[in-house]
C-alpha cells in the first residue's frame, strides 16, 4: 500500500507536466501562454508550427515544472502537431468567445484530434473560452461552453489573456493532485474474513508525515495500531510501516483513510470488507453483486491550501466544500467532472450497496430515483430490515442497503446531496447512474427530491429507527448475550460538549473548552516509558462541565478496566457535528434535544441498539 501523489519530477522539481494548447488560429493561445509565463500581454501574430515555453510554479508548497506547447491553429500542420499530443498530461482547448466558428471547430476538429492522438488515459482536458473582456461582442454563451465541456468530459473556464482574468487558474486547474493508494483513487479494497489477521505495509511516498486509521475496526489490546494522532508515530516521508490488526468477532462495511495533516481532503481513502465465516449465515439473501460507494465532499484547492485556510478565522468558520464525489468521480452533468459513477445491474436482480461518507465535514442524503432501499447493516451491526426512500449518512458512517432492479429498463439517477439548500449550492449534489444492462436510453429528467434538508427531526427519527437484528446471530456462533445492554451497571459518565473558540487568535474546535494538541511523543510510548510525565495530563480534563476559558491541552482520561462507560455528546454548534470514536464498538442508545440530564436515560434504547 503506497500513499503518493502522481506524476514524478526530477532533481530540481517535485513534478513535471507536459501541457498542450490547441484550437483555431487567432483564438489567443499564444497571448494566453505569454500572459501566464511573463505577465505581459500584447497582440501576437499567429504561431507557425509549434512553439513551447517552460514555467515553474509553486502549488501547495510543491515545485511544478510546466512544459507548455503552443500549437499552430492551421490544419496543414496537423501531421506535425499530432506527435505532440502523445504523453501530454494536460490539454487546453481554446476558442474565442467572439468568433462562433472557433467554437464549432473545437467540437468538429480539435476535440476529435485529442481523442485520436492523446495516448495518456489520465490526461486532463480543459475547455477555455478566451477574450471575455470583449463581452459586448460575445457570440458564444457560457452555457454553450459548459454544455460542450460536458459532452467531451472537459473542465471548463472562461478567461481573458488581455486582462489576465482566470489565466493562472486555467493552468493550475490541470495540476490538481489527489492522494492515491497504489496509484488508485479511491484506494484498493482491503478484503478480510472474521478473525483474520490483516497486515498492511504502508510506504509513504509523500513529502510529509502520514498515518492511516481503520475506521470501525476494533483494536482489541493493540490500540497502537489505530493510526490516529497521538496514538501512533507518524510514518515519515520515504519510510514504511506495517500495521497488523485482527478483525476479531467483526463483520460488515468499513473504510480506511489518512488521519493527519488534512490528507483526507485529498483522498487516500478506500473500502474495508469483513466477510462472515461460512458457519455464520447472513440474514438476507445473497445479492447478485455488491458495489462500494465512497461518497463525500471535496475541495478544489490542494489539501495544503485548505489546511492553511483553516487557520484564518473568517475563512475557517465559513468554508464550504466545492463539490461532491462518488468513488472519486464528479457529478454527471458537471463540467468539472471527467467521468461519473455508474453501476450496471440486471433487471430483476438484487444488489448490495456499501455506502460510506468519506467526506470532511458534510452529511448527505442518499437516494435512487424510483427505487426503494432495504437497510441491512451498519458498520458491522446487522439491522432490523426496513424499506427506505432515502438515507442520511453522516461523516464517517457506513451502511449496507439492498436495491432490487425492479423498474423498467432504463438509467436512473443516484443522488447524494449535502444537507443544505442545494438550490443555492447546486455543486453540492453528487450524482451517478444506476444503469440497467438492457437499457437503451440515457438518464434524463430531474434529480429525485430528498427530504427537507433542514428537517433535522427526519434525520434523528431515522437514526432512532436503526436497531440491531437480535435474531440474526453475530460474527461468532455464540454471541453470549452481548447485544442486550439493559442490565449493565455504569462505571463512568463523560459529558463532552463540542464548540468552537479562538485561542491566541487561532480558530479551534474545542471539547469542554479544550483543544487537543498532538504531543511529539505518542501517548502509548509516553505511558509505557515515563508514565505520561511531561507529555500529557492524567484526569485533568473536566468530563462533566466546560472549562471557563478555552485553552490547548493534552489530557488523558482514565478508563475503568472491564467497566461500562457512558459518553454523552452535546453539540453547541449551529451545524451537524460528527465524532470519530476509534478502537472500540459503542452502543448508540439515545438522541435528544437541548441539555442532557440523568432523566434522559429514561429514553434510552437498551434492548437492541446498534453498535458503531
Amino acid at each position: 500500500m503506497k500513499g503518493s501523489s502522481p506524476v514524478g519530477g526530477n532533481n530540481n522539481n517535485d513534478y513535471s507536466f507536459k501541457i498542450l494548447l490547441t484550437g483555431d488560429s487567432g483564438v489567443g493561445k499564444s497571448s494566453l501562454l505569454l500572459s501566464f509565463i511573463s505577465n505581459f500581454v500584447q497582440d501576437l501574430p499567429p504561431t507557425i508550427g509549434v512553439d513551447f515555453k517552460i514555467k515553474q510554479i509553486l502549488v501547495g508548497g510543491k515545485r511544478l515544472k510546466l512544459t507548455i506547447w503552443d500549437t499552430a491553429g492551421q490544419e496543414r500542420f496537423g501531421t506535425v502537431i499530432s506527435s505532440y499530443y502523445r504523453g501530454a498530461h494536460g490539454i487546453i482547448l481554446v476558442y474565442d468567445v467572439t468568433r462562433r466558428e472557433t467554437f464549432t471547430n473545437l467540437s468538429n476538429i480539435w476535440a476529435k484530434e485529442v481523442e485520436t492522438y492523446s495516448t495518456n488515459p489520465e490526461c486532463i482536458k480543459i475547455l477555455v473560452g478566451n477574450k471575455v473582456d470583449r463581452e459586448n461582442e460575445r457570440a458564444v454563451t457560457r452555457e454553450e461552453g459548459l454544455a460542450l465541456a460536458q459532452e467531451h468530459k472537459c473542465l471548463f473556464l472562461e478567461c481573458s489573456a488581455k486582462t489576465r482574468e482566470n489565466v493562472q487558474q486555467c493552468f493550475k486547474d490541470l495540476t490538481m493532485k489527489v492522494v492515491t493508494i497504489n496509484g488508485l483513487f479511491p484506494g484498493p479494497l482491503i478484503n478480510a474474513t472474521t478473525n483474520d489477521f490483516v497486515h498492511v505495509n504502508i510506504f509513504n511516498d509523500m513529502d510529509e508525515p502520514l498515518l492511516f486509521t481503520w475506521n470501525g475496526i476494533q483494536q482489541r489490546l493493540n490500540s497502537w495500531q489505530d493510526g490516529v494522532s497521538g496514538t501512533n508515530c507518524p510514518i515519515q516521508p520515504g519510510t514504511n510501516w506495517t500495521c497488523v490488526f485482527q478483525t476479531k468477532d467483526q463483520i460488515g462495511s468499513f473504510f480506511y483513510f489518512p488521519s493527519i495533516n488534512f490528507h483526507k481532503a485529498a483522498g487516500g481513502f478506500g473500502p474495508i470488507h469483513v466477510i462472515n465465516r461460512n458457519v455464520i449465515a447472513i440474514p438476507f439473501p445473497r445479492p447478485e453483486a455488491a458495489f462500494d460507494l465512497l461518497t463525500g465532499d471535496w475541495f478544489y484547492d490542494s489539501y495544503q491550501s485548505t489546511r492553511a485556510l483553516m487557520g484564518i478565522p473568517l475563512v475557517a468558520y465559513h468554508t464550504i466544500p466545492d463539490i461532491f464525489l462518488m468513488n472519486g468521480k464528479g457529478p454527471l452533468g458537471n463540467p468539472m467532472s471527467k467521468s461519473y459513477e455508474s453501476f450496471n445491474v440486471r433487471q430483476g436482480m438484487a444488489y448490495r450497496l456499501r455506502i460510506s461518507n468519506v467526506g470532511n465535514a458534510s452529511s448527505f442524503n442518499f437516494r435512487i430515483r424510483n427505487h426503494q432501499m432495504v437497510l441491512v447493516e451498519t458498520e458491522g451491526s446487522c439491522t432490523d430490515q426496513f424499506a427506505l426512500d432515502s438515507l442520511d449518512v453522516h461523516v464517517g458512517q457506513s451502511y449496507s442497503v439492498l436495491v432490487t432492479a425492479n423498474q423498467n429498463a432504463a438509467d436512473y439517477y443516484m443522488v447524494a446531496s449535502k444537507l443544505v439548500n442545494t438550490s443555492e449550492f447546486t455543486s453540492l449534489v453528487g450524482n451517478g447512474v444506476l444503469h440497467y444492462s438492457n437499457s437503451v436510453s440515457q438518464v434524463s429528467g430531474p434529480l429525485p427530491e430528498g427530504p427537507d434538508p433542514f428537517d433535522l427531526d427526519f434525520s434523528v427519527d431515522q437514526a432512532k429507527s436503526i436497531r440491531w437484528n437480535l435474531t440474526a446471530g453475530a460474527a461468532r456462533p455464540n454471541p453470549q448475550g452481548t447485544f442486550n445492554v439493559s442490565n449493565v451497571t455504569l462505571s463512568q459518565t463523560l459529558i463532552l460538549q463540542g464548540s468552537v473558540a479562538n485561542i491566541n487568535g487561532e480558530p479551534r474546535y474545542v471539547v469542554n473548552n479544550m483543544s487537543y494538541r498532538t504531543p511529539e511523543t505518542p501517548l502509548k510510548l509516553a505511558d509505557y516509558y515515563v508514565n505520561g510525565t511531561g507529555v500529557y495530563q492524567l484526569d485533568a480534563f473536566r468530563v462533566h462541565y466546560v472549562n471557563d476559558d478555552a485553552a490547548y491541552g493534552v489530557s488523558v482520561v482514565t478508563g475503568i478496566h472491564k467497566g461500562w462507560i457512558e459518553i454523552v455528546f452535546m453539540n453547541n454548534l449551529d451545524a451537524i457535528d460528527s465524532w470519530n470514536l476509534d478502537g472500540f464498538g459503542f452502543y448508540v442508545v439515545g438522541f435528544g434535544n437541548g441539555d442532557w440530564s440523568t432523566d434522559s436515560r429514561n429514553t434510552y434504547n437498551l434492548y437492541d441498539p446498534d453498535v458503531r
